[in-house]
């Protein structure tokens, strides 16, 4: 729907929502705030008294959608052909222990982050995929564990062993600085 109308995604991190009509508490949450960036995202469970003043059985899932139409009449600048590598990707798959509390596209957005920042500009990365959340047995209670896919490539040529494993490790020194994710063996 966003894209639409000329418009994606806002920046930062899903906030959970607490005690906010007419989301249930802690199966809702928003992104982005509609008075500093104009466009705000709100989405998860309605409250169960809620459905049920409307005789509806089970959960209702909602999303709302505030834009400013300040945002709206803004003329975006059209998209120009960007060419992308014909050379395979190297594949590395990623596993952090993380708090159970966080959700899962805050630690994707956040991994992100960290590998933009550590990656040299002859290496390109895919958009992280989230592959994987598993809590239970091997697990403390309080912690869950997120799988990630890094696809990386290189406009010119295929990545060597070296290189992608040399990566790998800015990656992971980056994660363990930065964050207290723990890496998954």
């Amino acid at each position: 729907m966003l894209h639409a109308v000329g418009l994606s995604m806002p920046k930062g991190l899903w906030n959970s929502f607490e005690n906010e009509l007419p989301w249930q508490c802690k199966y809702a949450a928003k992104l982005g705030d509609v008075h500093r960036n104009k466009l705000e995202i709100s989405l998860g469970t309605l409250r169960i008294n809620l459905s049920k003043s409307y005789n509806l059985k089970g959960s209702v899932i909602a999303v709302e959608i505030l834009i400013d139409p300040v945002l709206l009449n803004k003329r975006k600048k059209p998209t120009s052909f960007a060419s992308f590598s014909t050379f395979p990707p190297a594949i590395k798959d990623l596993s952090l222990v993380v708090s159970k509390k966080e959700p899962a596209e805050n630690i994707r957005i956040k991994v992100e982050e960290i590998v933009q920042s550590v990656i040299s500009n002859d290496i390109t990365m895919d958009p992280i995929n989230l592959f994987d959340v598993f809590s239970g047995k091997g697990l403390s209670e309080d912690k869950k564990s997120i799988a990630c896919s890094l696809r990386m490539r290189a406009p010119d040529r295929t990545l060597g062993e070296k290189e992608v494993n040399h990566a790998f490790e800015k990656i992971r020194l980056g994660i363990e600085n930065e964050t207290d994710y723990e890496l998954r063996k």
